[in-house]
């Protein structure tokens, strides 16, 4: 019986170690000293929003700077990011980018823009030119 039950936690442990990690992209931070895990709003955002690209990364960056500035409420940042987790979980940062813009341009704050679709290789020719 116990035999069993090793050879089933030997297999599952390797299995653990043979799965790969696609989702994490940067570790939390904590403070010493505190038994509380302390994440900056970049990391929340980037990571909860699972914003892998660099265009998405660089926006989630810039609207940091904005927070931090003074120019974007960070409660108005994280009511945004809970409502875009809810509206869509597997990937809200399109929702997050589209509330957090509507929000911005109510204050006066011009965001930048991120390119969300994804782009091929070669050429794309100019509007007047593709019609």
């Amino acid at each position: 019986m116990f035999g069993l039950t090793l050879r089933y936690a030997t297999v599952g442990i390797l299995t653990l170690m043979t799965q790969h990690v696609f989702a994490q992209i940067t570790p939390t931070r904590t403070t010493a000293g505190t038994a509380q895990s302390v994440v900056r709003l970049e990391d929340q955002l980037i990571n909860g929003l699972r914003a892998t690209r660099e265009e998405q990364q660089a926006f989630l960056k810039s609207v940091v700077v904005l927070s931090e500035q003074g120019k974007l409420d960070k409660r108005l940042i994280n009511a945004i990011y809970v409502w875009s987790r809810r509206r869509q979980p597997l990937y809200p940062f399109p929702f997050f980018e589209r509330g957090l813009r509507i929000e911005a341009q109510k204050r006066g704050i011009a965001l930048p823009v991120v390119n969300l679709v994804q782009r091929v290789g070669g050429v794309t020719p100019p509007l007047s030119m593709a019609r």
